[in-house]
């Protein structure tokens, strides 16, 4: 379906530099050099689709240059930063990855410092100090993770206490707590896991005992209950 898409890319391009002032087919670029660069992901060009992602956030900076109060196209850059980190940490280049990642953190905390109350854009923001915290085990930095672990924890935490019967940010900061347990019992912070794991356990449990609950949280408490009497001490 795409083989004619890197010379619509190409196309699209020309036209942005014969009238760079051409919002629509800024939009165009970014959105097409997206789909093109996802195509060559799925063939294995990890180098194609990077350039293709780089020059789709591109286009989306030059846009959001032009029109800053443009707030959903702040956030596809950010989704297209995320994308580079990505094919950047496939690629093995943990810290290339960060570079990338850093942008999308660095929008969504100021999208969600605008509008605080909006639940999607808070857990994107979770999901960037997610990325990050992945990408520093990758480093490997631990301490690193385990800090960008916990700013993910902080966030979902604000989300979940918002929205408590929302079994998404329900399953986001749970899990997520077990992830940093489990970076914590790594660099022998037992106390530590086993604080986050408990909390897991709370979250778990609450959620279980909801009207019929998703076979999901029995399978975390059981779970987290073996982790718990694992730990030392």
């Amino acid at each position: 379906e795409w083989e004619a898409a890197p010379r619509l890319a190409e196309n699209i391009a020309r036209a942005v530099a014969i009238d760079p002032s051409n919002a629509d087919s800024l939009d165009t670029e970014a959105t097409v050099t997206e789909k093109v660069g996802m195509a060559l992901l799925a063939q294995g060009d990890l180098a194609g689709a990077a350039a293709e992602f780089a020059a789709g956030a591109a286009a989306w900076d030059r846009l959001s240059a032009r029109d800053p109060s443009n707030l959903g196209r702040l956030r596809a850059r950010t989704l297209l930063a995320n994308k580079l980190g990505d094919v950047r940490l496939k690629a093995g280049d943990p810290r290339a990855a960060l570079a990338a990642y850093a942008i999308a953190l660095a929008i969504r905390t100021d999208l969600v410092a605008r509008d605080p109350n909006n639940a999607s854009w808070r857990r994107d923001l979770f999901y960037s100090h997610y990325k990050v915290a992945h990408a520093q085990l990758a480093v490997p930095d631990r301490a690193a993770a385990i800090a960008a672990l916990r700013a993910a924890v902080e966030v979902a935490q604000v989300t979940h206490a918002a929205h408590p019967d929302n079994e998404v940010y329900a399953n986001d900061l749970a899990e997520t707590r077990g992830e940093l347990a489990a970076e914590l019992r790594a660099a022998g912070d037992h106390a530590g896991a086993r604080a986050e794991l408990t909390a897991e356990l709370a979250i778990a449990q609450r959620m279980a005992a909801r009207p019929s609950p998703r076979p999901g949280w029995a399978k975390m408490i059981a779970e987290v209950t073996a982790a718990l009497a694992a730990l030392p001490g």
